[in-house]
């Protein structure tokens, strides 16, 4: 049976590569020394342009995650938008596309065809909802929640940029988009495509409004490291057996001024009670 993982270790001195998984515990591990691969490795980390950041673990709260030990600062990012016809989702997400029926008794875009599925966009805020039975991966190794799920993804193409594997929790995977190493959060499902998956049916959400070419800027934001960053939430009341997470993730903000425009502005994001939240979001409510 496969086995999935969330981190992956790079020994230097041991020349082993490490594969964990933070829930289970599970740890594998491979010999290096000697491969192409183990090459290539030690090559890129000898690469001058390259720079390293300090991190350290086994901290008092979130012991297997690392924290940054120094402020970094990040740069802020602006993207022009792009909205998706419904013919993308229904290309990606049908099992059968053919002789689909529309629903003109309302402003939202509602698609169904005879097998049962539909595909609903919210006219007010581009949110996209699929429902329809499971397709299995062909490939019997791919066979399972995260081959069967990301096949879907794939289908896309690339109309959502740089999207990858983000969490799985209890049959719901997300896949995010993210920008220059880090994922992009927003609201009305932007940024991401979402599966549900309960036995053989399948629900997806998602939205028609994606990220496409990026405008330079030399703006920069300097985070806190991370034990600063946690501090700062305990002292603001958040409990921290409730924090399950903390990662850097750019924060989707309409342009004031153009409306064709998202900035991505860098902040500390914490898992707090089962959803992804900004430490902003809990000195709002001070």
């Amino acid at each position: 049976a496969g086995r999935s993982f969330n981190r992956i270790f790079i020994a230097l001195k041991e020349q082993k590569i490490y594969f964990t998984n933070d829930q289970t515990g599970d740890v594998c591990s491979v010999e290096a020394n000697g491969s192409d691969s183990w090459a290539a490795i030690k090559k890129l980390k000898n690469q001058p342009d390259i720079t390293y950041t300090e991190v350290s673990l086994n901290h008092t709260v979130l012991p297997d995650v690392y924290y940054f030990d120094k402020p970094i600062e990040l740069k802020k990012y602006s993207y022009i938008l792009a909205t998706q016809s419904y013919s993308t989702f229904t290309h990606a997400f049908f099992n059968d596309g053919n002789d689909l029926y529309s629903n003109d008794e309302s402003d939202d875009t509602s698609l169904t065809n005879a097998s049962g599925e539909s595909l609903t966009i919210k006219e007010s805020t581009g949110e996209v909802s699929y429902l329809g039975k499971l397709q299995t991966s062909k490939k019997e190794k791919e066979n399972n929640i995260f081959g069967n799920t990301f096949q879907y993804v794939s289908r896309t193409g690339s109309v959502f940029g740089n999207i990858r594997y983000f969490s799985e929790d209890d049959g719901v995977v997300v896949y995010q988009n993210y920008v220059e190493g880090f994922p992009v959060f927003s609201e009305d499902n932007k940024s991401k495509i979402q599966m549900i998956v309960v036995k053989d049916n399948l629900r997806i959400q998602t939205n028609q409004t994606t990220i496409q070419v990026p405008i330079p800027s030399d703006e920069t934001v300097l985070l806190k490291n991370t034990q600063d960053t946690i501090n700062d939430l305990l002292n603001s009341g958040v409990k921290k057996e409730e924090i399950k997470d903390i990662q850097i993730g750019y924060t989707w903000e309409k342009d004031k001024e153009n409306s064709q425009l998202v900035n991505l502005t860098p902040s500390w994001y914490v898992n707090y009670q089962g959803s992804w939240k900004s430490v902003e979001d809990f000195s709002r409510k001070e």
